[in-house]
Order: structure tokens, then sequence, then C-alpha cells
């Protein structure tokens, strides 16, 4: 069901979860920041129903 809602039509693997974590882990120069890594959900403006 939610994975309808989600522009890209599926939900994020895993491995596409823990590449995220690790860029961030890695990035000593990054701070602050807010990485959605949700396939694009967040920019439809809504909530998630859970």
């Amino acid at each position: 069901k939610m994975a309808g809602s989600v522009p890209l039509q599926r939900i994020g693997s895993e491995e596409e979860i823990t590449e995220a974590i690790l860029f961030l882990l890695r990035s000593d120069f990054v701070t602050g920041q807010v990485i959605f890594v949700d396939g694009g959900f967040h920019m439809k403006g809504t909530v998630y129903g859970l």
C-alpha cells in the first residue's frame, strides 16, 4: 500500500538505506543536513499514515 504512494513506486532496500548512512558517516565535512531516503515521498507533501 505504501509503495504505491511513493513516486518511485517501491520501498527502498536495506542496501539503499545503508548506503545513505555510510555516506554520512564517511563525510567529515557534512554537517546539519537532512537527507531524504524515501524515493521522493517527501516531495508529495503528504504524511506517512503510520
